[in-house]
């Protein structure tokens, strides 16, 4: 129990406790994986979060841990993925303001890219916005004195070198890989590949979408992207800092609830009253319902009722609360909160209150009741605060930790991941043809392409009407009548819905579509049509084929494909070729083939 009534009189003793607690379990065998911190509020996980890396910063002998929050998993929250939007920011900013008084949108982006990239390097927010700040007024003075600052070069390259000084004519894909080559610094090209994957994920997807310009893609990152969470492994050396409602489900060798009084919110709430005959009030005119904030000042009017119940159902929200917190911890549980007040608004009493009926005479009364021990020895300990404070038990070491059931989703080991490569392309008109060619339905292989192409489109069933409706635009389909659209279309349904194509389509856990597979050499990947994570624990890969194409001609290229599924840490994998003309079905693996 901490000592003081406001928030800023306990806070830091509740911190420095948190703290030395993580000290004494991680030193006792405990990695930082098995150890969560849960919180109601994500502000309050925030503010844990500073306060343990401003203590392993001043202090080199604290353990070792990295910190997984909600948060930390967040794209938009990525300092290197910031850097790069920033960059996007730059380029696609124009230099004009119908004020002289006001910043332009350009100086405004320069600004927010030099806060990043000073970040980046692994200042604080505050240093970076110093040195921004101090950056932009050099620019002006320059600018003032007529000279042109190195600053301010560096500000224009990333639009002078991909894009010519036009953000339009390059692909966005592209754009993004060289802003990572020549402003990501080195050391975060491996401490960050996770997001730099993830957020090129996010660009190529949002491009094959059909927008591929900058400033479309960061209206969407603004309003939705930025908020895109990042699927990591579990790691050991990861502190887990999460809200308890994310915690529903989990459990933790060690637990900390660092404020378990879940104070109240002091914003009014609101409900839904019943109102019977007003006096003076025609009941014609008198609405059934009338939305109030709920008071104290409700007692003894014709509400105080509903307001009773309403207010003894937020306490019971909030102890249903607290045992899903309790019940998360296996070896350790280990909760803090202020002492009581008479004005608070939180779960404090309520917890001394339970602790303090907890008595010797009610574990009489349980034992009484039938509940005693058939060792004879009674299973209840009466519980009474010494001072401040309650402790059942003694402090644990770590054991041997369970091993959990492994499934064939589980990899069968977790590789570390190298720095990030870029591959910049600049020349992306080589090897494209100046004249169209059109897909032609009458000719087998064309058919077999146009069929192919259009299940590219395809996740789920209810992708078929925007794969058509993409096909019906697509200029290569200028010379497709209605009937060949329509017969297409006919296809793709029976292909889609066939039962033994099933789970290809519907319930499965992951999909990836002609997503490449790196092979090794920087030049070479593979590219198969359809990778699919099985709802049964299979890793099953599809490529789509025509009716003149053999079987046999695949075999060695399927196998392979297998094989490097197999080398990333999965087992249960499974090679598939899917004739898309015919129907036809040919399973394929190390030691043959067979049609289904």
């Amino acid at each position: 129990m901490y000592h003081g009534m406001r928030k800023d009189e306990w806070m830091q003793e509740a911190l420095d406790s948190l703290t030395a607690e993580l000290r004494r379990q991680l030193e006792s065998g405990y990695k930082p994986g098995d150890i969560a911190i849960l919180v109601r509020k994500r502000n309050e996980g925030n503010t844990i979060i500073r306060h343990l890396e401003d203590t392993v910063k001043a202090d080199p002998t604290f353990p070792y841990f990295r910190i997984v929050s909600d948060a930390s998993l967040l794209l938009g929250n990525s300092p290197t993925v910031s850097l790069i939007v920033s960059r996007l920011r730059l380029i696609s900013a124009t230099d004009f303001a119908r004020d002289p008084r006001k910043k332009t949108k350009r100086e405004v982006a320069a600004l927010i890219n030099s806060f990043e990239n000073e970040k980046s390097h692994g200042r604080t927010s505050a240093e970076a916005l110093m040195k921004a700040l101090e950056l932009h007024q050099a620019e002006r003075d320059n600018k003032n004195e007529g000279v042109n600052p190195d600053h301010e070069a560096d500000s224009e390259a990333s639009a002078e070198t991909v894009a010519s000084k036009s953000p339009t004519s390059v692909d966005l894909i592209s754009l993004v890989e060289q802003i990572i080559q020549d402003y990501v610094p080195e050391e975060e090209l491996k401490q960050s590949n996770l997001y730099l994957n993830a957020f090129q994920d996010v660009v190529t997807e949002f491009v094959g979408r059909g927008q591929g310009d900058i400033r479309s893609f960061l209206r969407w990152w603004d309003e939705k992207g930025c908020r895109t969470a990042v699927a990591g492994a579990q790691d050991d050396t990861a502190l887990n800092i999460l809200t308890i409602h994310k915690s529903k489900g989990l459990e933790y060798r060690c637990v900390h609830i660092p404020f378990a009084e879940l104070t109240e919110s002091n914003k009014s709430e609101t409900a839904w009253f019943e109102l019977g005959e007003i006096p003076g009030i025609p009941t014609e005119i008198t609405p059934p319902m009338l939305p109030l904030d709920l008071s104290p000042a409700m007692a003894g009017t014709p509400f105080e009722d509903k307001y009773t119940v309403t207010s003894q159902q937020k306490i019971l929200d909030r102890v249903n609360l607290l045992y899903v917190a309790f019940t998360r911890a296996v070896d350790e549980l280990l909760i803090g909160f202020p002492e009581p007040g008479t004005r608070s608004k939180n779960m404090a009493s309520d917890i001394v209150g339970a602790v303090a009926s907890a008595g010797p005479e009610f574990c009489q009364a349980l034992e009484n009741d039938g509940n005693a021990g058939t060792s004879g020895i009674s299973p209840y300990i009466p519980l009474a605060f010494e001072g401040d404070t309650l402790i059942i038990g003694e402090p644990t070491v770590a054991g041997k930790k369970d091993e959990k059931e492994k499934t064939a989703l589980t990899p069968s080991e977790l590789l570390e991941l190298c720095d990030y490569k870029t591959h910049v392309k600049r020349d992306i008109w080589a090897n494209t043809r100046l004249e169209e060619k059109y897909y032609n339905i009458e000719v087998a292989r064309e058919r077999g392409t146009l069929l192919h192409d259009t299940m590219a489109d395809v996740v789920t069933p209810r992708d078929i009407p925007l794969a058509i409706n993409n096909l019906r635009h697509s200029r290569k389909a200028r010379e497709l009548t209605a009937a060949d659209i329509s017969e297409v279309h006919s296809i793709i349904l029976k292909r889609v819905n066939d039962p033994r194509a099933e789970r290809w389509f519907s319930g499965f856990r992951k999909v990836l579509i002609e997503r490449p597979i790196a092979t090794g050499p920087a030049d070479k990947t593979e590219r198969p049509d359809r990778v699919i994570w099985t709802a049964d624990g299979h890793v099953d890969i599809v490529d789509y084929k025509s009716g003149f194409q053999k079987p046999r001609s695949y075999f060695r290229k399927i196998n392979e494909y297998m094989e490097l599924i197999k080398k990333s840490g999965h087992s249960n994998v499974r090679g598939y070729l899917y004739y898309l003309d015919t129907g036809k079905i040919v399973e394929i693996s190390p030691d043959g083939m067979k049609e289904m």
